[in-house]
């Protein structure tokens, strides 16, 4: 039993409880590095240069939400972006892990700016905001990720002309920003910083608000460039199958 106890004692390691503070929520993150502990002190916060938004809870996701090929198209925004006379518009809702484009299958009903789906919240929970909330970001640009996946985080370029919903939470910065902050969000930097904060399949808003961002560097044209880059090869990957609005034709014919 002597010889077992002092095996032992020989791989216990002691963390400084002091240094759980420096990161946000004070998780027990005991395998941080000092480098990491220090982004937090010296970058500035994601919340800093950018706002990760909730969207929109429908209430009724049969009656509202639709697969895009499921309506008339002439009703929905689709072949002309930012037309707000239509009916159906495009919804950022989540999906499975799938970086810088695409997961574009859902539309919801939003004619009249919202007036039936905000009619619905208001005779369920006497007022509109409790689930239709960040109004003044619907139809932006922006930045995209799935709420709830299975695999690894992953952002995705919201384009000008949709709505983002509950399980397809987004970010929203200046146009200076908004390519740097998607490269970085789509990062392995990320990847280590957000495991302190979310060690599960849940990547909320408050988590996306702690992210240690070094912006205004020599490199953030160079990494603007890449990441619109890579935005664009995803979307020519997206559009070369059926189930993208955009498809035209596959590429081997």
């Amino acid at each position: 039993m002597s010889e077992v106890a002092t095996v032992q004692s020989k791989v216990r390691y002691i963390a400084n409880a002091e240094n759980f503070s420096k990161i946000p929520g004070s998780p027990i993150a005991y395998w941080a590095s000092e480098g990491t502990r220090n982004a937090y002190a010296f970058a500035k916060s994601m919340e800093a240069v950018a706002q990760p938004r909730h969207g929109l809870a429908t209430s009724d996701n049969d009656r509202f939400l639709k697969l895009w090929h499921e309506i008339d198209i002439v009703k929905s925004s689709l072949q002309e972006r930012c037309h707000f006379d239509k009916k159906w518009f495009p919804m950022s809702k989540g999906g499975s892990y799938r970086k810088w484009y695409g997961n574009l299958e859902w539309i919801i009903n939003y004619e009249h700016d919202g007036r039936e789906i905000k009619e619905y919240a208001i005779s369920i929970y006497k007022c509109s905001s409790r689930t239709i909330q960040n109004t003044q970001y619907y139809f932006q640009e922006g930045i995209t990720w799935s709420a709830l996946t299975s695999g690894e985080f992953s952002v995705r370029w919201q384009e000008q002309g949709a709505l983002f919903g509950s399980g397809g939470y987004c970010a929203f910065s200046n146009r200076n920003s908004r390519f740097f902050i998607l490269a970085l969000l789509n990062s392995k930097v990320t990847k280590v910083f957000i495991q302190f904060v979310s060690p599960t399949m849940n990547y909320e808003v408050g988590h996306i608000k702690t992210i240690p961002v070094f912006a205004g560097t020599m490199h953030d044209v160079e990494i603007d460039a890449f990441s619109k880059g890579n935005i664009e090869l995803s979307k020519i990957d997206w559009d070369s199958y059926e189930t993208s609005w955009d498809f035209k034709k596959h590429p081997l014919i």
